[in-house]
């Protein structure tokens, strides 16, 4: 594609003219918000001065937006030819305040409270329900009754099945188990 044409003289003169009207009327602004309301140290304090610019695609030519603002002498170290297309943001730059950082920052109260154990909301669901000697008898009286039933009909896995649980149930009740 080919490269986009510069404008003419006038129109390149009239938006410097107000952009540089603008910039001015902001600079004032933030001058007078800074002096009224500012202490003697912010008044002091180290400012950014970012601004919104755009830059040569080296493949295409085509003049792109950069996706960031940046300082100029920031601008200047990374791209050959480029051109400011807005204000500059002015920021100030407060030494105590915090900034972005990529692990998370946990006050005190709140890592104590991780490391301790969940609060249980049903205890009693936590652990599996213990049998009683009572149940087991039970539960044995049931299965030598569907061992009966299954072996009448020819099932013959089942009966094994239900054997070997009720074997697993006399190792546990053993003492209990009058049935044996």
């Amino acid at each position: 594609m080919p490269m986009r044409k510069a404008a003419s003289g006038k129109i390149e003169q009239h938006r410097r003219l107000t952009c540089g009207s603008r910039l001015i009327e902001a600079r004032a602004r933030i001058g007078a918000l800074t002096a009224s309301t500012a202490t003697p140290e912010q008044r002091n304090a180290p400012a950014l001065n970012s601004s919104p610019f755009r830059y040569p695609n080296p493949l295409t030519g085509e003049w792109v937006k950069s996706r960031y603002v940046a300082e100029r002498h920031e601008i200047a170290t990374r791209f050959a030819e480029w051109e400011i297309i807005g204000p500059r943001e002015i920021r100030e730059v407060d030494p105590h305040a915090r900034y972005f950082t990529p692990c998370k920052v946990v006050p005190h109260a709140d890592l104590m409270r991780m490391e301790e154990p969940p609060l249980e909301l049903q205890p009693h669901l936590a652990q599996a329900p213990a049998m009683t000697s009572s149940e087991g008898l039970l539960a044995e009286l049931f299965l030598r009754r569907y061992i009966t039933y299954c072996a009448r009909c020819a099932r013959y896995a089942q009966v094994n099945g239900a054997a070997r649980l009720i074997a697993s149930l006399r190792a546990v009740f053993r003492p209990f188990s009058p049935l044996r």
